[in-house]
């Protein structure tokens, strides 16, 4: 192209770089997205985007409160708006709530420009929490495990197994990213 050429095109054209495909976490509620999500955007110096906080802070209260005022399908339209407006998000870390997986379209949403990472950690593990609604005891967190296991495996481009740290977990994602990208 010569200059000619580049003076023709709009400024925002002429210097709109592609954003780099967005680091996405998946997995149960408990499993640590958040807290590796975090140490992923201090390494990459990317912005960490939680999409249940977001929810919180659009709502202006807590996760529990909203399922208790509008149920869960409430809470899941929420959360596909929440991640539709991610769509063209780029160059991010994105941690998504547990349940974030069982819309297509919010699958293929976070597919449009992200890599998703599923984060397994063995149930044993998760711990149940007033926090979560839908996993504030062992007996609802064995039955979502059991329903949403599949899901997770299937739509992950990649599954890290957490067995270590949270530290090695965000450097295992790290390289499996840098592989895919």
């Amino acid at each position: 192209m010569d200059l000619e050429d580049f003076s023709r095109e709009e400024p925002e054209q002429a210097f709109e770089a592609p954003l780099k495909k967005n680091i996405v976490l998946a997995g149960m509620s408990g499993a640590g997205k958040t807290t590796v999500g975090t140490l992923l955007a201090r390494l990459t110096g990317r912005t960490l985007v939680d999409t249940d906080a977001l929810i919180e802070e659009k709502a202006g209260k807590k996760i529990r409160k909203i399922f208790e005022e509008i149920g869960e399908a409430g809470f899941r339209e929420m959360e596909t708006a929440v991640i539709r407006e991610l769509e063209n998000t780029g160059d991010a870390v994105i941690s998504t709530g547990g349940g974030a997986v069982l819309r297509r379209e919010n699958v293929e949403s976070l597919k449009k420009n992200g890599i998703i990472f599923f984060l397994e950690r063995n149930l044993k593990d998760i711990e149940p929490s007033d926090e979560r609604p839908l996993a504030d005891s062992l007996e609802k967190i064995e039955a979502l495990y059991a329903s949403r296991y599949p899901l997770y495996k299937r739509i992950a481009d990649e599954t890290v197994h957490l067995k270590g740290t949270p530290e090695d977990a965000a450097m295992e994602i790290l390289e499996r990213y840098r592989d895919k990208t």
